[in-house]
C-alpha cells in the first residue's frame, strides 16, 4: 500500500529490492489514503481492510491528508 506522499516512491523501491530475492512474494495492492477517499469516500476502505486481514504481512508507505481538507 503505498498510500500518499512520498510512500508510493518507498514502496516501489522497496518492492523492487524484495523481487530481487531469491524469496517467492505474492504482492497484493490495495488502496489507502487520499487516492482512496478521492475515488471512494474513505480514506481506508473495507476491501483494502479484507486484504490486510487476509495477508501475512502488510507494506505500507506513508498517508497524508492535504491541507485544504477540513478533517
Amino acid at each position: 500500500m503505498g498510500g500518499d506522499g512520498i510512500g508510493p516512491e518507498v514502496i516501489d523501491e522497496t518492492l523492487k529490492l524484495l523481487q530481487s530475492t531469491s524469496i517467492d512474494f505474492d504482492f497484493v495492492q490495495a488502496e489507502i489514503g487520499f487516492g482512496a477517499y478521492e475515488k471512494c469516500g474513505i480514506p481506508l476502505p473495507e476491501e483494502t481492510v479484507e486484504k490486510c486481514r487476509k495477508s501475512d504481512a502488510v507494506l505500507f508507505g506513508a498517508i497524508t491528508t492535504p491541507p485544504n481538507i477540513k478533517g
